[in-house]
């Protein structure tokens, strides 16, 4: 897909991989409605793009761990867009902690906004995309949902989670016109990896730029997944992947 004056929802776009992509979308001419929690630093992330951007840019802050909300997010930017071609799925949230956690909540939440909230908005926005032929639903995923990591138990399986959706997603609905492109990131450098205790074990990491480019350039290939790494990280998450004890091993 080429997304020159393509109507784009991105979510998680004030900042980490989210900033990075919007610059990356609007230098490719795409319409953009930037989507985040804090209103702020999304007019921020909205009013940098002005001297880059070749179409308008919309600035549409929403909580999108609040299911009322999406409904109305998704209207708004189809509203902006004149129509909605793209969303992309970038906001998340990875908070390290012991799968035994006596602490629901540090499970629940990143569950809501890693898997849950992405299904929900993605099923908002169906039937505007499949007035499109040549949607695309793209989701940045983690090189966790292969190969889950140790200490983000919740994280790793609400991504696997969405990857799964993502493939069945794409192989019921490309006959109508749907796209699905699933990013399997690897460590990357953002405010979000830097806060993590487990930040040391994930080096080195991508700048968030390379990364969006990437992306960008995935979709007009028209890529179903798109890995992220060394070539030497690529190779050990496809072995530990096919071989789980190969994978305890790496991880030990």
């Amino acid at each position: 897909m080429d997304v020159n004056d393509r109507g784009v929802l991105l979510t998680g776009a004030s900042g980490g991989i989210g900033r990075a992509l919007a610059a990356a979308l609007a230098a490719a001419g795409a319409r953009l409605a930037l989507s985040g929690r804090n209103a702020v630093a999304l007019d921020e992330a909205r009013a940098t793009l002005a001297g880059l951007a070749r179409r308008p840019v919309a600035a549409l802050p929403a909580d999108l761990d609040d299911p009322g909300a999406l409904p109305g997010l998704v209207d708004a930017a189809v509203s902006a867009l004149n129509g909605l071609d793209v969303v992309v799925h970038c906001a998340g949230l990875a908070e390290a902690g012991p799968a035994d956690t006596p602490d629901p909540a540090l499970i629940d939440r990143q569950l809501r906004l890693n898997l849950l909230a992405p299904i929900a908005l993605t099923r908002h926005a169906l039937p505007h995309l499949l007035a499109r032929p040549g949607s695309a639903v793209v989701h940045i995923l983690s090189g966790a949902a292969l190969v889950p990591v140790p200490g983000l138990a919740a994280y790793s399986a609400a991504k696997a989670g969405l990857a799964a959706w993502g493939d069945a997603l794409h192989r019921e609905l490309a006959p109508r016109g749907l796209h699905v492109l699933n990013v399997y990131a690897g460590p990357t450098d953002t405010p979000m990896l830097r806060r993590s205790p487990l930040a040391a074990k994930m080096s080195p990491a991508e700048s968030p730029h390379a990364l969006a480019a990437a992306v960008v350039q995935a979709l007009a290939e028209g890529r179903r997944a798109l890995w992220r790494g060394s070539p030497e990280r690529v190779a050990q998450l496809r072995a530990a992947r096919d071989d789980p004890r190969l994978g305890d091993a790496l991880r030990a």
